[in-house]
């Protein structure tokens, strides 16, 4: 009954987490596109001034990785602290080894936040 309910809180935990990474993905890009969107005109203008289309597209590329990278990063330094703590509790306390269940997890969220 404890393993049981245990896994029932586990998955949802899971499930709520992703459905939130995906919600604030989804925000961020909202907001960058809006903002791509309204300084379109400086872009023009650095296409006058003799910017080639690639270093633009190159810039905003960079902008996009450093908006969506700083996030990630603050929250992966705080998720490895938290995480350490974690599996020393729980496998101590409960003699269940969780270490590869939570490398899963981390590739799951990396892949599903990158792939956005």
């Amino acid at each position: 009954m404890f393993y049981g309910i245990n896994a029932l809180v586990n998955f949802l935990c899971c499930y709520i987490g992703l459905i939130f990474l995906l919600i604030c993905a989804a925000l961020l890009a909202l907001k960058q596109l809006t903002e791509t969107t309204d300084n379109i005109y400086r872009y023009v203008l650095l296409q006058k001034l003799g910017a080639k289309r690639r270093q633009i597209n190159r810039t905003l590329f960079v902008q996009t990785a450093v908006f969506f990278a700083i996030p990630l990063a603050i929250a992966g330094t705080f998720a490895a602290f938290l995480i350490g703590k974690a599996m020393i509790v729980v496998e101590e306390f409960m003699n269940i080894h969780i270490s590869t269940n939570i490398g899963l997890t981390i590739i799951l969220f990396l892949f599903v936040y990158g792939r956005y």
